[in-house]
C-alpha cells in the first residue's frame, strides 16, 4: 500500500491529554517534534512502521477493518503539521513510508471515520523501521511500537513513571527523610544515566542523559555539574542541562562563576536552535546576577545573531523590555483602574506602603499558587504589612466573582475589561501567568515574579515591609 501525505491540523488540547512530555519532570523541555523554528532540510531522516489494526469481534463481526488512519505528525502551536499518512486496508494491514526533519518524538494519531481513538508517541530516527499491532478496545495500555528505538524509548517511560509513582507515594505517606528522597533519586538518575551504555545512540539515550542531570538539581549539584559538562552540545536538551548547571554552580560558588560556566558550555554549541536556546539561559543568568548592561547585550544578540524564528525574537524582545523598563529600583509604570467595589486605584493610592501588583487569570492552574500564598498570607497575619493588588485578566466580572465566591482573597481586585489588551499589561510586560511585581513605598519596582511562586513575593513584600517601618 502507498502511503500518502497531505496537509491536516489536529487540535493540540487533544494530543496533550496523552502527550509524552506530561509525563516528564517539570522543567524538561523535550523535543517531542517540536522544532520550533529552527530550520532543518526536508527528507533529512526517512524510516518506516508497518502493522495491523484490527478490531474485536464482540464490536465487529464483519472483519472489515479498513479505514484505519495512521498520522505521523509534528507538534506546533495551532495543532498537528501532518508528515505521513496512511489507512488500512480490509485486513487491517497498513504500510507507512515516514519522512521527517530530523530524529525525535513525534506525534503518532489513529483515527477512524474523523474520530480519535488513540494519541501516542513513536521515536524516529533514520532507517529504524517499525511494526505496530492493535486491537481495539485497547483501553488505557501503551501502544507497543517494535524498534531499536520505540524499546529504548520505552524504558525510558517507564523508569520515568515509576520514578514519578514512587516519589508520590513516598509524599502521600508522610514521609518526611529527606534521604530518603535522595535515594531514589540517585538511583533513578543512574539508571537514566545508563542508557547511554544499554542503548547507545539512541533518542532515548540522549534523553535520559538531559533527565538524569537536570533532575539531581539541588540533591548533588557537583554531580550535576560533572555530568553536565560531558553531555554532547547537540543534545535537544542542552540548554535546559546548561540552565540547570548555571544555578547547581551558583549554589557551589556564586553567580559569576555561574555565567562563567554558562558561556563555557554555549562555546560547544554549533546547532542554531540549540544555540539560541543557551542564550537565553545567559541573558537570565546576567539579569539575576544584576548584571544588567550584559544581560542587554546577550538579549540584543540573541535577537540579532542567534534566533531562529518569531518565537524567539518574541522572547528577545521581552527581555529587552524587561531591562530597560521593569528592573528593581526603576519607577513602576503609571497606571489608573476601578476595583471591584468601583474605587479608583492606582499607583499613587499605595504610596508609603510596599505593595504587591497581582496578574493571574481564574482557575485550576492559578488554584495551587493562591492557596500556598493565601495560606502564608494568613499565617503571618500581617494586613499592615503590605497592600495587595490582585488584577484578573478575565473581563467576564461574573466569573470572576464565582471564582472569589467561597475564598479567602485578601486586598483589592480589579477585573480588567480589556483583558489581556489593556493597557496595563503592555506596561508591566505580563505574557506569563501568575506575575507579580512587589513596588516599595516610593513607587519603584523592587521585585518580579513569575509562575509559581506567590509565597516568595509575599516571604519579600514582609521583609522588606518590616525593615522598612
Amino acid at each position: 500500500m502507498m502511503s500518502k501525505t497531505k496537509t491536516t491540523r489536529y487540535p493540540l488540547g487533544e494530543v496533550l491529554k496523552t502527550s509524552l512530555c506530561a509525563v516528564f519532570f517539570a522543567g524538561l523541555l523535550l523535543g517531542c517534534g517540536q522544532n520550533a523554528g529552527a530550520e532543518q532540510l526536508q527528507g533529512e531522516v526517512q524510516s518506516h512502521l508497518a502493522g495491523e489494526i484490527t478490531l474485536s469481534a464482540d464490536i465487529d463481526s464483519t472483519a472489515d477493518f479498513s479505514g484505519f488512519g495512521i498520522l505521523v505528525a509534528d507538534r506546533t502551536e495551532e495543532g498537528l503539521d501532518t508528515l505521513a499518512y496512511t489507512s488500512t486496508d480490509t485486513d487491517g494491514k497498513f504500510d507507512l513510508d515516514i519522512t521527517v526533519p530530523k530524529s525525535n518524538i513525534y506525534s503518532l494519531v489513529i483515527s477512524r471515520e474523523g474520530s480519535i481513538l488513540r494519541v501516542s508517541e513513536i521515536a524516529i530516527a533514520n532507517n529504524d523501521s517499525a511494526t505496530m499491532k492493535v486491537e481495539f478496545p485497547f483501553g488505557r495500555r501503551p501502544i507497543m511500537i517494535r524498534s531499536n528505538e520505540n524499546a529504548a524509548l520505552l524504558g525510558f517511560k517507564n523508569t520515568v513513571a515509576l520514578h514519578n509513582n514512587e516519589m508520590n507515594a513516598f509524599s502521600r505517606d508522610g514521609v518526611t527523610d529527606q534521604q530518603v528522597y535522595a535515594n531514589k533519586v540517585k538511583q533513578t538518575a543512574e539508571i537514566l544515566w545508563g542508557l547511554q551504555d544499554s542503548s547507545p545512540g539512541t533518542l532515548a539515550a540522549s534523553l535520559g542523559a538531559a533527565q538524569s542531570v537536570v533532575m539531581l538539581e539541588g540533591w548533588n549539584d557537583s554531580l550535576l555539574v560533572a555530568r553536565a559538562k560531558t553531555v554532547e552540545a547537540d543534545n535537544v536538551n542542552y540548554a535546559n542541562i546548561a540552565g540547570a548547571a548555571r544555578r547547581a554552580q551558583i549554589r557551589m560558588s556564586g553567580t559569576a562563576d555561574g555565567a562563567t560556566l554558562l558561556e563555557e558550555m554555549k562555546a560547544k554549541v554549533t546547532d542554531e536552535e540549540i544555540l539560541a536556546a543557551v542564550q537565553s539561559e545567559l541573558v537570565i543568568a546576567y539579569r539575576d546576577n544584576n548584571e544588567d548592561e550584559k544581560a542587554l547585550l546577550a538579549a540584543r544578540e540573541l535577537k540579532m545573531q542567534y534566533a531562529t524564528d518569531s518565537s524567539w525574537i518574541r522572547w528577545a524582545d521581552r527581555a529587552i523590555f524587561d531591562l530597560e523598563n521593569l528592573r528593581p529600583g526603576m519607577e513602576a509604570p503609571a497606571f489608573s483602574l476601578v476595583d471591584s467595589e468601583g474605587k479608583a486605584v492606582n499607583v499613587e493610592a499605595f504610596a508609603g506602603k510596599h505593595v504587591i501588583l497581582e496578574f493571574y487569570i481564574p482557575g485550576a492552574e492559578f488554584e495551587a499558587d493562591l492557596n500556598a500564598r493565601s495560606a502564608y498570607y494568613r499565617a503571618e497575619g500581617n494586613d499592615d504589612g503590605f497592600e495587595i493588588l490582585s488584577i484578573s485578566l478575565e473581563a467576564d466580572s461574573l466569573l470572576n466573582e464565582a471564582f472569589a465566591e467561597g475564598r479567602d482573597l485578601p486586598g483589592r481586585h480589579v477585573y480588567l475589561e480589556d483583558g489581556p489588551t489593556a493597557s496595563i499589561i503592555k506596561a508591566y510586560n505580563v505574557y506569563r501567568l501568575p506575575t507579580r511585581y512587589l513596588i516599595d513605598p516610593e513607587g519603584k519596582i523592587a521585585g518580579k515574579y513569575v509562575l509559581q511562586n506567590g509565597v516568595n513575593a509575599y516571604q519579600d513584600a514582609l521583609v522588606l515591609s518590616n525593615t522598612s517601618e
